[in-house]
């Protein structure tokens, strides 16, 4: 499998680790059967981003396999925003590649320095995310996610 390293992957602290150990908690108490998430909001730069990684970082802190996939195919942050650099020196490849058929799945998927944090990045933007997303691609994507990790 690829890997990634995070050159800019900041420290929580101590208000925010408290924070989404309770938001982890109480996504736990929701039921087993609860291993999907989506963070979204209605607004550009309300730290959608932020939590979302913060949060899988929490999941795989305690010992969860955890695969965080990047949906915003318009102005995705991560790749920028951690500068993350693939172990092999090559493009990151991201879900954009994978649904419009150009890449495959295990070209897409990325382990991490964050033991248990798994990563598919958005790839370049496209202009018709919604419809992309629509494709049978995408559930075929999640099913695998189901079956090989505790949450996605």
């Amino acid at each position: 499998m690829k890997s990634v390293t995070f050159e800019n992957l900041k420290k929580q602290n101590y208000t925010m680790k408290e924070s989404l150990r309770a938001l982890k908690t109480n996504i736990q108490f929701c039921g087993d059967d609860i291993c999907t998430i989506v963070v979204t909001s209605a607004m550009p730069n309300e730290g959608k981003s932020t939590v979302t990684m913060d949060l899988a970082r929490s999941f795989s802190e305690s010992g969860k396999r955890v695969l965080l996939i990047d949906t915003d195919m318009r102005k995705s942050v991560y790749v920028g925003r951690l500068r993350a650099v693939a172990s092999d020196g090559r493009e990151i490849y991201g879900l954009s590649h994978f649904l419009s058929g150009q890449k495959k799945l295990e070209d897409v998927l990325y382990g991490t320095t964050i033991p248990g944090l798994f990563m598919i990045f958005a790839g370049p933007s496209v202009p018709n995310p919604t419809e992309i997303l629509e494709k049978k691609y995408f559930t075929e994507l999640l099913n695998f996610a189901k079956e090989h990790f505790d949450y996605v």
